[in-house]
């Protein structure tokens, strides 16, 4: 996947994805087609934006204004999210320097332990971000 953001990103052209994998969707796209009551609907951006749009739109259209609470402090440092954020681009960093090294020998049995279990964390750590994500 990283590969192919990296090639994606690189490309000068236009393409069209069809994925469902948001987190690509994300990382590449500038625009963003959806099939919504049997029409192709464009939008700008990409995943973040649609699905923010996508539930500003969803919202109850109240009858009354509603009353405006005070905003409750938020916690000093970096919240849950920034934090998995932050273990992702380790965790990537120290997949994409095995791979470096697996270029060179794969067969390396310690390596390749090595680096299926930080892809197995990586992959640990994105469903969390997406859980998170979600829960925003």
């Amino acid at each position: 996947r990283e590969s192919l953001e990296a090639a994606l990103e690189a490309f000068p052209g236009t393409v069209l994805l069809v994925t469902h994998d948001r987190a690509l969707l994300d990382a590449v796209s500038g625009r963003l087609l959806a099939l919504e009551d049997q029409k192709v609907v464009s939008y700008e951006g990409g995943w973040a934006e649609y699905h923010a749009r996508d539930e500003v739109e969803a919202a109850p259209k109240a009858a009354k204004p509603k009353q405006v609470k005070p905003k409750a402090e938020r916690p000093k440092g970096p919240g849950a999210l920034e934090q998995v954020e932050r273990e992702i681009a380790k965790t990537e960093e120290r997949v994409a320097g095995l791979e470096q090294q697996l270029a060179g020998d794969w067969t390396n049995t310690e390596l390749v332990s090595a680096h299926t279990t930080a892809r197995t964390e990586l992959e640990g750590l994105l469903a969390r971000w997406e859980a998170l994500y979600a829960e925003l």
